[in-house]
């Protein structure tokens, strides 16, 4: 072991030791896109200032629009104003026998707000 070997950077050999969308340059590095650090591009800072673990969620980053967001654990819920709640469906159907169409549509309850969105399956 030299007296250098405590200084050396963490070296990388392909794209794919680089996390989070990083790049494997020549010199052996990785170069983390914007929102990350870390040797191999594994901390997500965008992440930090959500702290969405301190609410039973867990934070997602979008490469592509370089936003963090905060994603329940329980699926069933969604993150609402800092905190996981429920969310509740009701389904809508109405048959228009006239001109033989039917309309369906979901209103999703959440924190005492309706909203109207297509039904997912």
């Amino acid at each position: 072991m030299s007296f250098f070997s405590a200084f050396d950077v963490v070296k990388c050999e392909t794209n794919e030791d680089c996390h989070n969308g990083g790049a494997c340059t020549e010199q052996r590095t990785c170069k983390c896109l914007e929102g990350t650090i870390g040797d191999h591009c594994e901390e997500i800072t965008a992440c930090e200032d959500l702290k969405c673990e301190a609410t039973d969620a867990e934070c997602q980053f979008d490469f592509e629009t370089r936003k963090a967001t905060c994603v329940c654990r329980d699926k069933s819920q969604v993150y609402v104003n800092g905190q996981c709640v429920g969310k509740y469906k009701v389904f809508f159907s109405l048959r228009f026998p006239s001109i033989g169409s039917m309309l369906r549509k979901c209103f999703t309850f959440i924190n005492g707000k309706f909203s109207l969105k297509r039904c997912v399956n």
